[in-house]
Formats: C-alpha cells, structure tokens, sequence
C-alpha cells in the first residue's frame, strides 16, 4: 500500500514538473518576441526581452565589441605616451 502511494506522489510530482516546464516555455516564447532599445551615449543598443533579463541582438554585439575594442586601443597609446617620451635618440 506505501508503495502505491510513493508511486502515485512520485508520479504526480513529475506530471506537475513537466506541466511547469511547459508552461514556462510557453511564457518564453510569447515573450521572446519583445525586444527594448536603450539610448547611450555610444549609439542605441537593442535587447532581445528586456534590459535587465535580456540578450543583446547580434548587432548590438558587434557595437559593443567594436566599442570596447577602440577604448583599449586609446588606452594603450595614452598609457605608452610616457615611455615613447622618456625614448633618446
């Protein structure tokens, strides 16, 4: 009889797990179609959900690296601008 009823629980138990899961996939995909904007000062970057739980768009990517990728760049020639200085000839 204990039997039957771990198997039951335990049966039940899974059933309300997989009804959760596909219920949170429905949520997703109806949400996965929102996407936000946000205006900074190095252009407009695009996420897919929203800003705080959301995934850059693949142009936003590209934006953000080629950003970064110029800030290092300044950065190391202001950072060797005192070495190239103290250079004799």
């Amino acid at each position: 009889m204990k039997k039957h009823l771990l198997m039951l629980a335990t049966i039940a138990t899974v059933m309300n797990l997989y009804v959760a899961a596909l219920l949170a996939s429905q949520i997703s995909l109806a949400n996965a179609q929102e996407t936000q904007t946000i205006e900074t000062r190095i252009g407009k970057l695009t996420f897919e959900h929203s800003f705080e739980r959301g995934i850059p768009t693949k142009e936003t990517t590209k934006h953000l690296f080629d950003t970064i990728d110029f800030q290092r760049a300044t950065q190391a020639y202001i950072w060797a601008i005192p070495i190239v200085s103290m250079y004799q000839w």
